[in-house]
């Protein structure tokens, strides 16, 4: 009999860090995106916070396929732009990104506790347009014009999910963003935190 309670014991322990396979969830993150690449961008803006939003339903145990929103807002340098142009008055240009896309999660310990992940979208995204522009002694001058621009988007990045209980998880991902044929925006980092509710 103590054989059995000890061998009852242990597969209940075995049993209490695994969460249940759910097959839709939904998941709303907020952090910092970073651009890394095209002097367009990066010559006067730099990073700044973002959020998204992500709906996904479960093929089977290992990949969920869904739909994302993210936003981001990239912070314009004002003192970028007076070591470049010391005698102009800048302008307060935040530029916003927003990336709708459909991609997938591929877990790597579905149902345990902690469940790690890759995940990859392609979708399509948008810069805000950022002018600056005057006219002197009759000449037109463009000291940056960017974004205003639609592109085919994809990202690719690994995550962990930590769940609390058999519905609500701590989210935790870093993303690459590869943004394609933009002038002024190539290649971005994203890193954001946020709560994944499965049912």
């Amino acid at each position: 009999c103590a054989a059995q309670a000890r061998t009852r014991t242990d597969s209940l322990a075995l049993q209490q860090p695994r969460a249940p396979v759910l097959r839709q969830a939904v998941s709303v993150k907020a952090g910092m995106m970073w651009p890394v690449s095209r002097t367009g961008l990066t010559s006067f803006w730099s990073s700044g916070p973002s959020a998204s939003v992500s709906f996904h339903v479960a093929v089977n145990r290992y990949v969920s396929i869904g739909l994302g929103l993210e936003a981001a807002k990239f912070r314009f340098s004002r003192s970028r732009f007076l070591d470049a142009y010391p005698a102009t008055i800048p302008q307060d240009d935040d530029i916003f990104w927003i990336n709708v896309s459909v991609g997938g999660r591929l877990a790597f310990l579905p149902g345990m506790r902690t469940n790690p992940y890759v995940c990859a979208s392609i979708g399509a995204s948008r810069l805000t347009e950022a002018l600056h522009r005057v006219i002197k002694e009759q000449e037109r001058i463009t000291y940056y014009y960017v974004g205003g621009t639609t592109r085919l988007t994809g990202t690719l990045g690994v995550g962990a999910d930590i769940f609390f209980n058999r519905s609500l998880a701590v989210e935790l991902e870093v993303r690459g963003v590869g943004v394609h044929n933009d002038p002024d925006f190539a290649i971005g980092v994203s890193g954001q935190a946020g709560l994944r509710f499965a049912f």
